[in-house]
C-alpha cells in the first residue's frame, strides 16, 4: 500500500512538472507572438528559441521560429547554421524542420532560376529526416506535403501536365497524414481542395472543406474557404450565405468580405457587393488575388462608375 502511494505521489510530481514546463514553454510562444505583431523579429527570436530550449520538440514553436528568421530578412545566415547544428546533432529532427522551412522559403524566392530545383528536394529531404526521428505529427506531414506539391508545380502553372492527379500522390498522401494526426489542421484540407481544383474535380474539392466544416463548425476561416469554394463552383448564393456566417464569427475577415463584394456582383446585388468590398478594402484587403483570378479593386470600380 505504501509503495502503491509514493508511486502515485512520483506520478503527480512528474505530470505537474511535466504541466509548468509547457505552461512555461507556451509563456515563451505567446511572448513571441506578440513581438511579431510588432515587427520586433530579434526579440520574437529570443522568446521561441528559450521556449524550444524548455519544449525541445514543439514543432508549433519551432515554426514560429522559423517565421521569425525568415522576417528577419536573414534566412540564408540561419540555413547556414542550421545546417551546421543538424550535422552536429543528426538526430534531433527540430533542427531538421527549421531547416526544411528555410530551405522551403529560399526555393519559392528562386522562382526563376533553375537552382531552385536542386532546393525543393533538400527541403523534402530535411522534413523527411525529422518525421525519421520522431517529429511525425501533423505540422511535419503538411510541411513535407507541400515541399512535394511545390517540387512538382514549380514552372507548369500554365502546362497542362499540372492536372495529372496522380503526380500529387505524394502531397496527397502527407496531407491526409497530417489530418489523420490532427482532424482539427485546416491547411491540410484547404490544400487539398487546392489539388483537386488545379485537376478538375472541383466537387471533390468543395468536399474537403465540407468536411474540414462539419468537424469545425465554428471556425471562421474553415467557413470562409466553403464560401470560397462555393463561389468557385457557381454556388452564389451559398458563397454570401458562408461568406456571412464567416463575418458574424469574425467581424475583420477581409476576405471573406471580399467574396462576399463578388458573390453579391455576380448575383446582381450591385449595392451589397459595393459595401462589402469597401469593407473588404478598409480592412486591409488586397485589390486582387491573381491565382484565382479575384478582382476586389477592379470589380469594385467596375460597379461605381
Amino acid at each position: 500500500m505504501r509503495r502503491k502511494l509514493l508511486l502515485f505521489i512520483c506520478f503527480s510530481l512528474l505530470v505537474s512538472s511535466t504541466t509548468m514546463v509547457m505552461a512555461q514553454a507556451d509563456q515563451f510562444l505567446e511572448n513571441g507572438n506578440k513581438f511579431m505583431q510588432v515587427g520586433d523579429w530579434q526579440r520574437a527570436i529570443v522568446e521561441f528559441e528559450k521556449g524550444l530550449e524548455i519544449a525541445e520538440y514543439d514543432l508549433e514553436i519551432a515554426e514560429r521560429l522559423a517565421d521569425a528568421y525568415l522576417a528577419s530578412g536573414k534566412r540564408d545566415d540561419y540555413i547556414d547554421e542550421y545546417k551546421q547544428l543538424t550535422k552536429d546533432d543528426y538526430t534531433y529532427p527540430t533542427n531538421h524542420f527549421i531547416l526544411g522551412i528555410l530551405r522551403l522559403d529560399k526555393a519559392d524566392e528562386l522562382e526563376y532560376e533553375n537552382n531552385r530545383r536542386d532546393i525543393y528536394p533538400r527541403a523534402i529531404e530535411s522534413f523527411a529526416i525529422a518525421i525519421a526521428f520522431g517529429a511525425d505529427e501533423a505540422l511535419s506531414r503538411y510541411y513535407l506535403g507541400r515541399a512535394y506539391e511545390m517540387d512538382y508545380t514549380w514552372g507548369k502553372y500554365d502546362n497542362p501536365s499540372v492536372a495529372n492527379l496522380e503526380k500529387y500522390n505524394d502531397s496527397i498522401e502527407h496531407y491526409e497524414k497530417a489530418i489523420q494526426f490532427s482532424p482539427e489542421f485546416l491547411p491540410a484540407y484547404v490544400r487539398l481542395a487546392i489539388i483537386y481544383l488545379v485537376t478538375g474535380n472541383l466537387e471533390r474539392a468543395l468536399q474537403q472543406i465540407e468536411t474540414a466544416v462539419s468537424i469545425m463548425p465554428d471556425n471562421a476561416d474553415a467557413i470562409y474557404w466553403l464560401a470560397h469554394f462555393s463561389y468557385l463552383a457557381g454556388n452564389y448564393e451559398d458563397a454570401v450565405s458562408y461568406g456571412l456566417h464567416a463575418t458574424q464569427i469574425n467581424p475583420n475577415d477581409a476576405a471573406a468580405y471580399g467574396l462576399l463584394g463578388l458573390a453579391y456582383a455576380q448575383l446582381d446585388e450591385k449595392l451589397l457587393a459595393i459595401a462589402m468590398l469597401r469593407q473588404g478594402l478598409n480592412l486591409g484587403l488586397p485589390s486582387s488575388w491573381a491565382w484565382y483570378r479575384f478582382q476586389y479593386q477592379g470589380t469594385l470600380n467596375a460597379l461605381t462608375r
